[in-house]
C-alpha cells in the first residue's frame, strides 16, 4: 500500500513596518479586552448567584482595571518580539 505525500510551499511574506504596528495593536487589544470582558462577566454572574447585584459603574471600573493591568504587562512583552 502506498501513501500519498504532499508538500506545501510556504512563501516568505514581507510585511511593512506599518502593517506590523497594526497587527501588534490589534493583538494587544485582543489580549487585554477579551480577558477583561470574560472576568467582568464572571464577577457579575458570581454576584448574581450569591444574591449581590453590582452597579454597572463597578463592573466597568473592574473591566478597565483588568484591561490596564494586562496592557501594562503584555505591551512590553509584545514589544520584545
Amino acid at each position: 500500500m502506498s501513501s500519498a505525500t504532499s508538500s506545501i510551499a510556504v512563501k516568505d511574506v514581507q510585511i511593512s513596518g506599518q502593517s506590523t504596528w497594526i497587527f501588534r495593536s490589534v493583538g494587544l487589544a485582543l489580549v487585554t479586552l477579551l480577558p477583561a470582558l470574560f472576568w467582568t462577566a464572571v464577577a457579575a454572574t458570581a454576584g448574581r448567584l450569591f444574591g449581590v447585584t453590582f452597579a454597572p459603574t463597578a463592573l466597568v471600573l473592574t473591566g478597565a482595571a483588568i484591561t490596564l493591568f494586562l496592557a501594562a504587562v503584555c505591551a512590553p512583552i509584545m514589544a520584545q518580539t
